[in-house]
């Protein structure tokens, strides 16, 4: 018998196999190819090696943090495709791509947490974005991820404004 670790990776692959398939056909499979690479990173985007000592600057972070938000951003792809009426809004690729992203966008900033200033994490304010997608009709109001989005968003900034301020302090 099959481990259960083994199992839900069969599962998951046999998944985004046919998500990549109904995506590829609608051109839109670029915004799930840059969240499975993360997924398959193990989820994080800081790097796994650090040597000890080398701290990440905010800039080399956000350098990183930035291709991987624009690649798999739903918004330049899949918002016109709505607009356009091929796409329905209730698509479960749709939202399925929507949730990831989110995710994505959370794991971004609670990975910043501990390197981000101030102005990085207010580069990283998914609230504009959040914003598009609410309008659009593409997210509701209490939807989880956009919680948790917005959740990540506060905390790493109160991290950074609180850095700030212990250094400022010492000073």
């Amino acid at each position: 018998m099959c481990e259960p670790d083994f199992q839900v990776g069969i599962l998951f692959s046999m998944m985004t196999s046919l998500l990549m398939a109904v995506l590829w056909r609608d051109n839109l499979a670029m915004p799930v190819l840059a969240l499975v690479a993360v997924l398959a990173a193990g989820g994080r985007l800081s790097a796994p090696h650090a040597a000890p000592g080398i701290v990440e600057s905010p800039q080399d972070f956000l350098n990183r943090a930035f291709p991987l938000l624009q690649r798999s951003d739903p918004i330049p792809k899949l918002l016109p495709q709505v607009r356009l009426g091929r796409m329905p809004r209730d698509s479960p690729a749709l939202q399925a791509i929507i949730s990831s992203w989110l995710e994505a966008f959370v794991t971004v900033l609670k990975d910043g947490e501990s390197v981000l200033d101030v102005n990085g994490v207010l580069r990283l304010d998914p609230n504009p974005r959040l914003v598009v997608l609410l309008e659009a009709g593409l997210l509701a109001d209490d939807d989880p991820h956009m919680q948790a989005a917005r959740s990540a968003y506060a905390t790493a900034l109160q991290a950074a404004q609180q850095r700030a301020e212990r250094i400022h302090n010492a000073l």
